[in-house]
């Protein structure tokens, strides 16, 4: 047999004739030539014993050790699932898989809990890693508020993050979070350079500060124990993807052409980014040079408000390379969103499915996660 349904409607059985009430008994496609595909109902005791073994399988409500998602087929349960850190539908087995990365974990059992599952005892051991727990005792002895503490434990263990609190706690828990001897870029404006500035020299002084005040001078990556910080308009224009070939069915190829050295100074680096309405048209310049960066870059953190406009979100998400982890596809974002394709192309966009919010909880801290 092949997928099973809840069964919505009085049926009759495909093996005794009698009816099955609603909501009771097994709804199956039939897998058999002779049946064409229908969908067949059995009373429980009537049902195949494979059929029987699958639904006990289908009713369980678990979250296994290996990161297996056991739930009864529910629409809604379904929207959250899917917007898991790593969730795909494994179709053989007929459960979800999620990822159990440490920087997922106490996002993946908040929903665990909130759905009621059996969780396998060894999830709830504690995970944290020495660099959340190095970073929290950072945050703990300048007595910073609690929400800021978790900011900063929540961001040392990702490579890739939005900080989505008021500014100055965004800034405080971005440069806790750092590891000392690592190179760091800051992309802000000038005005806000200033703050980053006197935010290191108060929270890590041992860190010696650097700023790129002319864009046409050469660019000088920040070596360990350095930052460097500049502006928009002051990134190089040889951090923009370049073209470098052409593909078989015509279209351009493009790719950041650094040499091998610049990519081994660009790989050591944590890149922050503040003010993300600086990369809402992944066509502008900046974005482009922006977006070539983080490519290259060790890790790769964000500061700032999330745009409220879903085609400027998309673009920002595509600058800071989180809109594929974050929902996959640009299909999956217009569904989370209800966009439709007008004349010309022109995106319209309706309510915002709860699935868009939970996706993006992946990569974004704010105060009610």
């Amino acid at each position: 047999m092949g997928k099973m349904r809840p069964n919505r409607r009085i049926q009759t059985c495909a093996s005794c004739g009698s009816n099955v009430e609603a909501e009771q008994g097994y709804l199956v496609k039939s897998t058999r030539a002779c049946d064409m595909g229908q969908w067949l109902v059995y009373h429980p005791d009537c049902a195949p014993e494979t059929i029987r073994t699958e639904a006990r399988t289908l009713e369980r409500k678990d979250l296994t050790a290996e990161g297996n998602i056991l739930h009864p087929y529910d629409e809604r349960v379904i929207s959250k699932l899917r917007a898991l850190p790593g969730a795909w539908w494994n179709h053989e087995k007929k459960w979800w898989v999620v990822s159990l990365e440490a920087e997922d974990r106490a996002r993946i059992l908040a929903v665990a809990n909130e759905l009621g599952l059996v969780i396998a005892p060894e999830l709830l051991e504690d995970t944290t890693s020495e660099l959340a727990k190095q970073a929290e005792r950072r945050a703990q002895f300048y007595d910073l508020p609690e929400i800021q503490v978790d900011a900063t434990r929540w961001l040392s263990i990702r490579t890739k993050g939005v900080m989505n609190l008021a500014h100055e706690p965004s800034i405080t828990a971005t440069i806790l979070a750092s590891e000392l001897n690592t190179p760091v870029i800051v992309v802000a404006k000038d005005t806000v350079g200033e703050v980053w500035e006197r935010a290191f020299k108060t929270l890590r002084p041992k860190y010696k500060v650097k700023h790129r005040r002319n864009g046409k001078d050469e660019w000088p990556w920040p070596e360990p124990g350095e930052v460097y910080i500049t502006t928009f308009g002051r990134l190089p224009s040889a951090f923009a993807p370049q073209v470098i070939g052409v593909a078989d069915n015509g279209e351009e190829i493009k790719a950041v052409n650094f040499l091998p050295s610049t990519q081994r100074k660009a790989a050591r680096c944590l890149l922050i980014v503040d003010d993300l309405d600086n990369i809402t048209n992944y066509k502008a310049k900046a974005s482009q040079r922006i977006s070539g960066l983080v490519g290259q870059v060790k890790a790769k953190w964000y500061v700032g408000h999330l745009p409220t406009d879903p085609g400027k979100l998309w673009d920002a998400l595509t600058v800071m390379h989180l809109g594929r982890e974050t929902f996959g596809s640009f299909k999956h974002f217009k569904r989370c969103f209800n966009g439709e394709a007008g004349r010309f192309g022109q995106m319209t966009w309706g309510n915002v499915e709860t699935e868009a919010l939970d996706r993006l909880s992946r990569v974004c801290f704010s105060a009610v996660t």
